[in-house]
């Protein structure tokens, strides 16, 4: 059913790439060598592989697909906003939740039921509203209240408005707005920058190691969030050193372009340097460390002038960011029927 659901998935991509691009960019018999080794159009374009005689060494579309089974059950643990808060709280310094809304009901904390969202907006100034269930910064709000007014993602609305923001059915955290730091800050003021870190559980030596992260960077089109699927950039990080390498925007219909300075902060890229990143580093495996049954973790970490905050946790993300310029090829097994993919520390592979 997996190998189905991933095939059905991939095939979807697929034929949404050719419309994208039309068929006669590629011959035919690329087309096929395309699908038949479960590449995107667009993958061939940012790995090169017109030149690459072992298309292995990257981690092709349907294997990327594959790793949000390799939690299994337990990855809605990281998954749920909720769910994932509640697991980390205690472990790591995380946002503070400030109220639980479960189909249009506010619940305090410790406190019961209120039915008044705009006095803990108020009570707070800013504050981030969520859903509980969803990824890549869908439907995640920033609210304010500021000189008497009530604000939407920096636009005034009306009081009646906020409570409109939470739709029946639904459920949803409100959080409190994290302050990052001065590095993070320059990134880009307005959104907070996140560094997305992949944790992999080694099978041999069982304890995580990092397989790969990247710097974001919102935009005012992301804003409020940072993912490059609203519009921000994503900068490769050196896992030794920490120095960020050029921007760029992922998209399944743009060619890849090099970003290497915001186009409104002016920051550039390869200028940067995470500061504290042995230790940040050290502290993303020590957590990991502590959930050996979600052995695929991709944190969101948003970096305070005093250490870290982890913003939330996911068993899934798109790896395609991490593959452009050093695959993140690893020695993988297939675990038969099960199609769970296990991973060993990173190796050099053959060209």
């Amino acid at each position: 059913m997996k190998r189905l659901k991933i095939w059905t998935e991939f095939t979807y991509y697929f034929l949404h790439s050719i419309r994208i691009r039309r068929p006669w960019c590629f011959s035919p018999l690329t087309w096929i060598k395309l699908y038949l080794r479960g590449f995107l159009p667009l993958q061939f374009d940012l790995y090169n592989l017109r030149e690459k005689r072992d298309w292995r060494i990257h981690l092709n579309q349907r294997q990327i697909l594959a790793t949000r089974y390799i939690d299994g059950i337990y990855g809605e643990l990281l998954d749920n906003k909720l769910l994932s808060s509640y697991l980390l709280e205690g472990m790591a310094s995380i946002p503070r939740i400030l109220a639980v809304i479960l189909d249009n009901q506010i619940y305090l904390p410790g406190q019961g039921r209120t039915k008044d969202l705009k006095s803990i907006i108020r009570d707070n100034g800013r504050v981030i509203l969520k859903p509980v269930d969803k990824n890549g910064g869908k439907g995640i709000y920033l609210l304010e209240y500021s000189d008497g007014v009530y604000l939407k993602n920096r636009q005034v609305i009306a009081e009646q408005e906020c409570k409109d923001l939470i739709s029946p059915g639904g459920q949803f955290l409100l959080s409190e707005y994290v302050q990052q730091g001065s590095y993070a800050r320059s990134l880009y003021p307005d959104t907070v920058n996140t560094i997305r870190v992949i944790t992999m559980l080694d099978p041999d030596l069982s304890r995580p190691f990092i397989a790969g992260a990247v710097q974001r960077a919102g935009t005012s089109n992301s804003f409020p969030v940072d993912n490059v699927s609203s519009g921000g950039l994503a900068c490769r990080i050196d896992i030794v050193s920490g120095r960020l390498g050029k921007a760029s925007r992922i998209f399944m219909d743009r060619n890849l372009n090099w970003i290497e300075e915001h186009p409104e902060s002016g920051v550039r890229f390869e200028e940067m340097v995470i500061p504290g990143w042995d230790e940040i580093c050290a502290q993303v495996i020590e957590l990991s460390a502590h959930l050996p049954l979600t052995p695929y973790i991709a944190w969101d970490i948003a970096l305070l002038d005093d250490g870290i905050c982890v913003i939330e946790s996911n068993s899934w993300s798109d790896l395609m960011a991490y593959e452009i310029e050093e695959p993140l090829k690893k020695i993988r097994k297939y675990s038969g029927s099960s199609n769970i993919i296990t991973w060993c520390k990173k190796k050099e592979m053959p060209e």
